[in-house]
C-alpha cells in the first residue's frame, strides 16, 4: 500500500515442487517459457510467439547503442542483453510477477547489473537502452535525467516536453524550492523530468564533457548530487541553485 492506504500492487508467485520441496518461483519463467528467442546483434530478444519482431527497429537499437557508447565514451557492450518484449500493460505487469500493477506510467525497466530489459515500447526502447549502456553510479535524478536527455528525447520528443512543461506548471503553485526537489524523496514523479532539467542545464552552459564528468562521479556513495553539481560547475550550491531556476523558466518546453 501507498502512504494512503491504496492498493498499489498485488504480487504473484507460482508454487512448484522441487525434490519433494515447494519452492516459489516468480512468474515470469512459467510465463515465458514457451516464448520465442530472436539474437540480434548486440540483443536477444524474447517474445509471445504472436509478437510480429520488427528487425528494423532492433537495428535502430543496436545503432543507437553504437552512438551512445561513443557519445558518452564508454566501453562498447560485452555482454548480450536480453531483452523482453510484451505486447500490453496487463502483460508487462504479469511478467513483473503483479496480478495487479497501478504503476501505469511505467511502460519498462532495465537491470544493468543483470543486463535484461522488459518492456511494452518495441524492440528499441531507447530510455532503457541508455540504462543498460551507461553503467554510472549516479544519483537517481541523474541516472534518469540521461535516459530522458539521450533516449526519450530522441524517440518521444513530444512526451519529453510534455513532461517538462507539467513540471514547470507544478514548480508555479507548489511550496518545493529548487533544493527540496534535490533532497525530498518522495518527489520521485517529477524527479524524470527535473533530471533532464539537469542535464539539458549542464550540457547548454557546460558542454557535453561535463556532463560526462559528472555521471562518473559516483553521486550515490562518495557525494551527494550537489556536491557533485558544484565540482562540475566550479560554483557555490547558491549561485548554482540560482541559475538553474532561471534556466528552468526560461527553458522553451513548446515542440
Amino acid at each position: 500500500k501507498n502512504p494512503f492506504g491504496t492498493i498499489i500492487l498485488i504480487h504473484k508467485l507460482t508454487a512448484c515442487f522441487e525434490d519433494q520441496k515447494v519452492v516459489f518461483e516468480n512468474n515470469f519463467v512459467e510465463m515465458t517459457k514457451n516464448w520465442k528467442k530472436t539474437k540480434y546483434k548486440n540483443l536477444t530478444y524474447t517474445h509471445h510467439p504472436n509478437y510480429k519482431l520488427d528487425l528494423l527497429l532492433a537495428e535502430k537499437a543496436n545503432l543507437f547503442i553504437d552512438s551512445i557508447c561513443t557519445l558518452l565514451k564508454v566501453d562498447t557492450l560485452k555482454k548480450q542483453i536480453d531483452y523482453t518484449l510484451v505486447r500490453n500493460f496487463d502483460e508487462f505487469a504479469n511478467l513483473l510477477g503483479f496480478d495487479y500493477f497501478s504503476y501505469e506510467f511505467t511502460s519498462g525497466i532495465a537491470s544493468t547489473h543483470e543486463s535484461y530489459i522488459k518492456t511494452m515500447k518495441g524492440p528499441f526502447h531507447a530510455h532503457e537502452l541508455v540504462h543498460l549502456v551507461s553503467h554510472f553510479m549516479a544519483d537517481f535524478i541523474l541516472y534518469e535525467g540521461i535516459a530522458n536527455f539521450l533516449g526519450t528525447k530522441l524517440v518521444e520528443e513530444k512526451r519529453y516536453y510534455k513532461t517538462m512543461s507539467d513540471l514547470k506548471r507544478y514548480m508555479e503553485y507548489s511550496d518545493y524550492s529548487i533544493k527540496d526537489f534535490f533532497e525530498k524523496p518522495y518527489q520521485n514523479y517529477y524527479k524524470n523530468p527535473f533530471g533532464a532539467f539537469l542535464c539539458e542545464y549542464i550540457y547548454t552552459e557546460y558542454g557535453m564533457d561535463k556532463l560526462i564528468y559528472i555521471l562518473k562521479l559516483n553521486t550515490i556513495k562518495e557525494c551527494t548530487l550537489l556536491e557533485g553539481i558544484v565540482l562540475t560547475t566550479n560554483k557555490s550550491e547558491k549561485e548554482f541553485l540560482e541559475n538553474f531556476e532561471v534556466f528552468i523558466a526560461n527553458f522553451n518546453t513548446e515542440r
